[in-house]
């Protein structure tokens, strides 16, 4: 229930979302949170740092700095549960994102290779087609963040994942 409370303090809100994720403490108890196994514990984790990126570029800088953070993501993007895994792939899209104009963070994210889990955790066939579908449009997002203008020239998106983006 405090994960889920920090959470609702995070979303959309930046300041908050920085003096968050400057708690040492509280990042290593959602690292842990993630390593647990427990459902719920991971999925609301995942909840926190979806909300956190999505917030703040220092609260993602700070997440991903943060020992075992990215491993923890990394797992989450990879989790059987869709909702576990599509919150996760939407804190991978959030951090895509603000490397665009971060190149530490944007150097960070290449060497972890979260974008390259995404996509391998795309073939997971857990959930249903329309949970594929979204799944798909939030690893075109974070993959079309992630690859330079020249790769832009010659990448394409599998187009059904954009269709889910537009309809």
């Amino acid at each position: 229930m405090v994960i889920k409370t920090l959470s609702q303090l995070a979303f959309y809100n930046e300041k908050n979302a920085d003096v968050l994720a400057g708690e040492q403490v509280m990042l290593g108890q959602m690292v842990l949170a993630v390593f647990s196994g427990i459902e719920s514990l991971q999925m609301e984790t995942a909840r926190l740092i979806n909300n956190l990126t999505a917030s703040s570029v220092h609260a993602a800088e700070k997440l991903c700095h943060f020992p075992d953070m990215l491993e923890a993501i990394r797992r989450l993007c990879s989790n059987p549960n869709f909702p576990i895994r599509f919150r996760a792939a939407s804190a991978v899209n959030c951090l895509t994102r603000h490397a665009l104009s971060n190149l530490k963070l944007g150097a960070l994210l290449s060497e972890a290779g979260l974008v390259s889990e995404l996509r391998q955790a795309s073939s997971i066939e857990a959930g249903n087609a329309e949970q594929r579908r979204l799944y798909g449009f939030m690893v075109t997002c974070a993959t079309g963040n992630s690859i330079g203008s020249i790769e832009r020239r010659t990448w394409a998106a599998n187009e059904e994942d954009l269709e889910t983006g537009v309809s």
